[in-house]
């Protein structure tokens, strides 16, 4: 699945169309794309044994660091959110690579120059992107992966130790 931005996780909203922000009642847009896929991918795709890549161009509001309104705080969490959400249903979520964007041209009824596709800015852009999404994507394995378990405590003579024993467990 092509996108322009990752699939939207209750931060639908877009300062210049709602200048005095876009939580509405004090509230976020009720609406998580996110949330629509990973259902129609648990319940449809996954069951047929049918993986499910999004291939995105941007990840819009899951990149911004220094929101400062408090709508663009709760969105840029949000968003990210929602591509953990993602990201943890199996789903593949990537940035965009030169061959994709060869792909949408052929697919385009417009013409297209390869200048435009293939700029410097957009390299970059598409190397962000996939930088970003494999940081997260690594922060979720590492969490699945490693396990704490807290055993007991254990009686040493006749002196309780305080501190519970630590294990770490890898899950397979």
């Amino acid at each position: 699945m092509f996108m322009k931005h990752h699939p939207c996780h209750f931060s639908s909203g877009n300062a210049r169309v709602f200048p005095e922000g876009y939580l509405f009642n004090g509230k976020c847009d009720s609406r998580s794309c996110a949330e629509k896929i990973i259902r129609y991918y648990n319940t449809v795709l996954k069951p047929n044994g049918t993986a499910l890549t999004i291939v995105v161009a941007w990840l819009y509001k899951a990149f911004w660091q220094f929101a400062v309104r408090e709508d663009d705080k709760v969105t840029a969490q949000n968003s990210l959110e929602g591509l953990k959400l993602l990201l943890q249903a199996g789903i593949t979520v990537r940035g965009f690579r030169p061959h994709d964007w060869l792909v949408l041209a052929n697919l385009s009824t417009e013409s297209i120059y390869l200048k435009h596709l293939f700029s410097d800015s957009r390299m970059r852009a598409d190397m962000e992107t996939q930088k970003f999404i494999d940081k997260i994507t690594l922060e979720i394995h590492n969490k699945e992966e490693e396990r704490v378990t807290v055993l007991p405590k254990r009686v040493v003579g006749v002196v309780e130790e305080d501190e519970p024993q630590t294990k770490r467990i890898k899950v397979s």
